[in-house]
């Protein structure tokens, strides 16, 4: 059930299939799920911080891959 305050996050492949720069393997899905769900980021600033994890992660803001997400509040 879905109550005021809860967040859909909707994304694109992209978003998770980062390589990391040094170990040249795919971020695990597990692993993103994880920093997605975790509440370390205030503020309404998931979204840069998501961006801002997987471009250090590849080294690079661009990326191989389409990244798109959005952030639905539910009020």
């Amino acid at each position: 059930d879905a109550r005021a305050g809860d967040k859909l996050y909707v994304f694109s492949d992209g978003v998770y299939e980062v390589e990391n720069a040094e170990t040249k393997k795919m971020e695990d899905f597990d692993d993103f799920k994880a920093r997605l769900v975790s509440n370390t980021v205030a503020g309404g600033q998931k979204l840069r911080d998501m961006f801002e994890y997987a471009a250090r992660l590849q080294n690079s803001e661009q990326f191989k891959d389409d990244y798109s997400m959005c952030e639905i509040n539910l009020k």
